[in-house]
């Protein structure tokens, strides 16, 4: 095994819940009287910080009122939600190889609890951290601690995102991107990380 630690993401890493996110934000547009969005023009356009990324959409807008309506949109549309393709199989051989998995995610924690129990994957985990607010902020400082004392060379971050490679930067450690997630794989390409089409690949990188 490479690595020690192993940092997940969860919303589009771990968790195939683009889907429910587009539909979660056309429920936004809608609200506001704006036209609705698509998968492709969704993984093609979105950006983070949030908040930048609302306000291409929206213009002038009340973030979290914004992040409010999400969050109702996200529970009503999770039914359809399920793990990403492999995603348990590569927990599985993580945890057999013996690294330490945690997930750090941006979103709120109470709510990213009931989510991974849902799925019967807490047992994973070492840690679970979620953020303390719906505001989507950094969780640069909350992977920072998990690692402790643990060398930043002997982890490694899976992500989904441009956000995900710079909390790797960040905290020092190695960052895979997956390409399945919130953004297009034309937004990863290129940030100096490898990035994987699938789970199985990301156990092999992992795992050489």
């Amino acid at each position: 095994m490479k690595y020690s630690h192993i940092l997940w993401d969860w919303n589009g890493t771990l968790l195939n819940d683009v889907g429910c996110a587009v539909a979660s934000v056309n429920d936004i547009l809608v609200q506001n009287g704006l036209p609705a969005t698509d998968f492709d023009t969704y993984v093609q356009t979105m950006e983070y910080p949030l908040d930048v990324y609302y306000r291409k959409l929206m213009g002038d807008y009340d973030y979290r009122a914004v992040m409010e309506q999400f969050q109702q949109g996200y529970a009503a549309h999770f039914n359809s939600v399920q793990l990403s393709e492999g995603a348990r199989e590569t927990l599985e051989a993580f945890q057999a190889a013996g690294a330490r998995q945690f997930i750090v995610s941006a979103f709120e924690q109470t709510r990213l609890l009931q989510y991974v129990k849902r799925f019967s994957i807490a047992q994973y985990f070492e840690q679970i951290s979620g953020a303390n607010d719906i505001l989507v902020g950094s969780k640069s400082d909350r992977a920072r601690k998990i690692l402790g004392d643990a060398a930043p060379n002997d982890a490694v971050f899976i992500g989904d995102t441009v956000s995900d490679y710079q909390t790797a930067q960040e905290i020092g450690c190695d960052c895979i991107l997956y390409s399945g997630g919130h953004q297009h794989r034309s937004s990863l390409t290129g940030l100096g990380c490898p990035v994987a089409e699938t789970m199985k690949q990301i156990a092999a990188l992992c795992m050489e």
